[in-house]
């Protein structure tokens, strides 16, 4: 019973700690739209106060889906590693997507051996150093491409330092 309670709590603790990080991004997300000017501005003063508050949410609303498809997209992805019987990985990225990896990672029987970028190296990100992704070079492992907007990119990076595309993770 004791380690029924644990795994809930667990459960808890995650579920948690991925609600706060969407609504944390919602919240960037609509400050973002809210101090973004608008490109023409007679265009802006002819929208009624109604129509603004219905963008509005609409605005809310896209954004919690795709937020909801980005989680949806980390746990496929990293059950099928996992049912592949991979038991550790490198992210490589830094953002929101990297931040709910490492969310959801804390269910799964996998471990992260480290995070690698481009740009943020050097620093912290959560509880990880961020090191250069050229570190990579020779890596033998997955390496999962933290981005759903670059991840061509970053394959690309990755397989000009000797990844090669079996072990380069694209989250579809």
């Amino acid at each position: 019973m004791g380690s029924t309670q644990n795994i809930f709590a667990g459960i808890l603790v995650v579920n948690f700690a991925l609600y706060k990080a969407i609504v944390s991004l919602i919240i960037k997300q609509i400050w973002s739209k809210i101090i973004q000017p608008a490109k023409d501005e007679n265009q802006g003063m002819k929208k009624t106060v109604f129509f603004k508050f219905q963008l509005f949410f609409r605005f809310i609303y896209r954004m919690f889906e795709n937020n909801i498809y980005t989680v949806e997209l980390c746990k496929r992805s990293l059950k099928k590693l996992s049912s592949k019987g991979v038991e550790e990985i490198a992210v490589y990225g830094t953002d929101f997507t990297a931040k709910i990896l490492c969310i959801i990672i804390k269910q799964m029987p996998l471990k992260i051996l480290g995070i690698y970028d481009k740009v943020k190296t050097g620093g912290k990100f959560l509880q990880y150093n961020v090191l250069p992704y050229q570190s990579l070079a020779g890596f033998k492992g997955k390496i999962v491409i933290a981005s759903l907007s670059e991840s061509l990119e970053r394959a690309l990076e990755l397989r000009e330092i000797g990844i090669k595309d079996d072990n380069i993770i694209k989250l579809r």
